[in-house]
């Protein structure tokens, strides 16, 4: 023989409330969290997604001086700080771009202008953290100062004996 359901006293709320408040307030915690997250990798997305972000990396790629003062490979930081905006054919540029190597840590910096379609930069360079030295990526032509450390590069590289 069954024994008869019992019958439960109090509402579910008054049943389940030390449970469901705190999971309830996780679940918010959580979602906010998510969502700034998700704003904040939005925001990163739009500065590293423009001409003078991927010009001033690239610049940074090919720099003799800053393999030699860093290594290789450069990779970029996660967080760019400064400003970008456009406006159909003007806009300009304000970033400062962490990068890092084998070596050491460097900080590009950017300002750049665009008119008419044309991005123009006045600064790019790189800060060595360690040392504070300055290079200009806008004058990276392989100048006879690079031509040295690329020499330097290659007598190192041969073989011994």
């Amino acid at each position: 023989m069954t024994s008869p359901p019992t019958q439960r006293s109090g509402t579910w709320w008054s049943r389940h409330w030390r449970w469901f408040l705190p999971v309830s307030m996780a679940g918010a915690l959580l979602t906010g969290a998510g969502l700034v997250l998700a704003f904040l990798s939005l925001l990163f997305g739009l500065l590293k997604n423009n001409v003078p972000y991927q010009r001033a990396l690239a610049e940074a790629e090919q720099s003799l001086k800053l393999r030699e003062a860093i290594g290789q490979p450069i990779e970029p930081g996660l967080f760019v700080n400064g400003r970008f905006s456009t406006s159909g054919d003007n806009g300009e540029a304000k970033l400062l771009i962490p990068i890092s190597g084998p070596k050491g840590d460097a900080q590009i910096l950017v300002e750049a202008t665009k008119r008419s379609g044309r991005w123009t930069f006045s600064v790019l360079s790189v800060q060595i953290n360690r040392t504070g030295q300055r290079i200009d990526l806008q004058n990276n032509d392989q100048s006879s100062g690079d031509l040295v450390l690329l020499m330097r590069r290659v007598v190192s590289d041969l073989p011994q004996g």
